[in-house]
């Protein structure tokens, strides 16, 4: 009786723990908010398309454990792809990483996109969904690595499902009737 009590007194203790760990981080200037585990890291990168031009972007990771979890945000300002165009080629590009268990719809509020659940063939576990909102690409993936003694993919898809697109109507980078740019 006394180690059930002292397990429950322990639980009620640790949960608020864990549970203070997972913080939203709200880019009002980029227009979206996500909650991460820990602070992540910012770097601009470009990213090449299937014609083989680049475009710039901006990603923001966390690595913790055995869970990698990353946003990027592509600008494409100035290519001339049409909003289905890149969004089916960034599935395509996540499909092609293994073996597809989730392949659906999304959207966050007035945004559509496609929800992903891939099994790469490493063992590793991805959870990802890809909007294109106001001419930028947002591809979010939680990734798993059972290898790295990761097993837990509910940090993953909480990551993934975290993602909100902030503004006038919950659209990218309209707050009070200005446009936000990179």
């Amino acid at each position: 009786m006394k180690t059930v009590l002292t397990l429950a007194l322990f639980a009620l203790l640790v949960s608020p723990a864990l549970a203070q760990e997972w913080q939203q981080f709200t880019y009002p200037d980029q227009g979206f908010s996500v909650s991460f585990p820990g602070q992540p890291q910012i770097r601009d990168s470009t990213i090449t398309l299937a014609a083989g031009s680049n475009v710039p972007a901006r990603i923001y990771s966390l690595t913790q454990g055995a869970n990698d979890y990353l946003l990027t945000i592509a600008d494409f300002s100035a290519a001339t792809s049409d909003d289905d165009t890149i969004i089916n080629q960034a599935a395509d590009a996540l499909r092609a990483t293994g073996t597809v268990s989730v392949d659906i719809q999304a959207r966050v509020r007035r945004n559509y996109g496609r929800q992903l659940a891939v099994t790469a063939k490493d063992g590793s576990h991805s959870v990802g969904a890809i909007f294109f909102v106001n001419h930028h690409l947002f591809q979010i993936e939680g990734i798993t690595h059972p290898a790295n003694g990761g097993g837990d993919s509910s940090g993953a898809a909480r990551f993934q499902q975290s993602l909100d697109f902030i503004g006038a109507n919950g659209g990218y980078g309209y707050g009070f009737g200005r446009r936000y740019r990179f």
